[in-house]
């Protein structure tokens, strides 16, 4: 069923996530509930939300180390062709 760690499927983590992140919490339980027919806590959405904005943090910082070490490799390159250029 693509259950992720919670027991929230993947379609729901991501509703309670983007409305976790757009309202208090107890509000965004009450839209759920309202919505989706899907009753948690205020508590359950805050620690999802808080979960899912942390593994975003770890992804984009795996990115801009990525994006970095590309970075350092080409300035690296074009320094040595920089200095085997101004002989």
């Amino acid at each position: 069923m693509g259950l992720v760690p919670g027991s929230l499927s993947p379609r729901l983590l991501e509703g309670v996530a983007r409305l976790g992140g757009r309202m208090p919490f107890a509000r965004a339980a009450e839209d759920l509930a309202f919505f989706w027919g899907v009753w948690l806590s205020e508590d359950t959405v805050c620690r999802q939300t808080e979960g899912a904005g942390a593994a975003l943090v770890a992804v984009e910082r795996q990115a801009v180390e990525r994006l970095a070490r590309r970075w350092r490799r080409w300035l690296a390159t074009t320094r040595s062709w920089t200095a085997w250029w101004a002989r």
